[in-house]
């Protein structure tokens, strides 16, 4: 699921750079729409990185058993205290998504902002 969000904020960014191309703008809209731009690149930033960190904490203990890299298995606290950091780290990305989120609801819903649909 995280693997998912992350690909998703991907999209999302890519298809909100190409809707503030052929949005209105006044300087209101403009100040939002780079405040909700830099927001995004963090999500995709943030999560990026949780995605990363998350998939070496449970490939850890199987690289170390198998390979034996230390002489014994890693003490069992470890990887749950490793899963819980990246909970806090997802957690604290999950703000930050909050943020852009909201931002981008005020686009739409108070400034009116909306991406044109293809069509004749």
């Amino acid at each position: 699921m995280l693997l998912l969000g992350t690909v998703g904020a991907y999209v999302a960014v890519e298809s909100g750079e190409s809707a503030a191309q052929v949005a209105t703008r006044t300087p209101e809209i403009t100040a939002v729409i780079h405040e909700h731009e830099e927001l995004a690149e963090a999500v995709v930033l943030l999560f990026s990185i949780v995605t990363a960190v998350y998939a070496v904490v449970l490939a850890l203990p199987l690289i170390v058993k198998q390979t034996r890299l230390l002489r014994r298995d890693l003490p069992p606290a470890v990887p749950v205290v490793a899963q819980g950091l990246v909970l806090v780290a997802a957690l604290a990305g999950t703000l930050v998504l909050a943020n852009a989120a909201h931002l981008g609801g005020l686009l739409v819903h108070q400034y009116g902002v909306q991406a044109l649909l293809g069509g004749p």
